[in-house]
């Protein structure tokens, strides 16, 4: 499996400039915010996409985010777009387990970089 930041879009909560504020103050549709037991898959076993763009804020912990079948780190204080039709699951830490909000958004043509 390979890793890497490729074509995920991702932020720094310190770091959001006024255009990647844009994908917050769109309309969301759905949201929520997980809380994940050590080691645990999201969406285990199964293709995970979306029709529309999903924002993963990670509040604590740490994570391996597998989008596309690519790895990548995924810890506190970060913000990651997935884009629609990205394969996504997250899988948290054996010792500092993730917890981080999910959004589903309508918005286009989001970006963002390391």
């Amino acid at each position: 499996m390979s890793r890497g930041w490729a074509k995920v879009k991702r932020f720094r909560i310190g770091r959001l400039d006024k255009e990647a504020r844009r994908f917050l103050e769109g309309p969301i549709e759905a949201g929520g915010i997980l809380f994940k037991k050590p080691g645990q898959v999201s969406h285990e076993g199964e293709r995970h996409t979306h029709d529309r763009p999903e924002v993963f804020i990670a509040l604590s912990g740490r994570a391996k985010l597998l989008v596309d079948g690519v790895e990548h780190p995924f810890e506190a204080g970060d913000i990651v777009v997935i884009e629609p039709g990205e394969e996504h699951h997250i899988v948290a830490d054996e010792e500092d387990p993730i917890v981080n909000i999910w959004l589903h958004i309508r918005a286009e043509g989001i970006e963002g970089e390391c």
